[in-house]
């Protein structure tokens, strides 16, 4: 029981972790494009 919600817990920190860096990428690429665009 206590090795499952261990287990879960793991998998919960860790795909909130890919999201959050998914995230920073996709915002620094995003920021990078407004900012190409923006000074040409």
């Amino acid at each position: 029981m206590l090795e499952s919600v261990v287990a879960l817990m793991g998998g919960l920190l860790l795909s909130a972790l890919m999201v959050l860096i998914g995230s920073c990428i996709v915002g620094s690429i995003v920021a990078a494009l407004l900012a190409v665009s923006g000074g040409s």
